[in-house]
């Protein structure tokens, strides 16, 4: 197995990102996607609020 330059494998995980979006996971069952929508909304808020640390 050959292994991949970490500025490749950087480079490669930020285009997927970009293209794909945030990965989610799912898990605990009870924890549905409009929670984390709702989650995700509050956090962008709450982000913008703060002044740059």
């Amino acid at each position: 197995m050959t292994s991949i330059p970490l500025a490749t494998k950087d480079l490669l995980q930020s285009s997927a990102k970009t293209v794909l979006g945030r990965e989610r996971r799912n898990n605990k069952l009870w924890v549905t996607t409009k929670i984390k929508d709702r989650c995700d909304k509050k956090r962008r808020a709450l982000k913008h609020e703060k002044p740059g640390l």
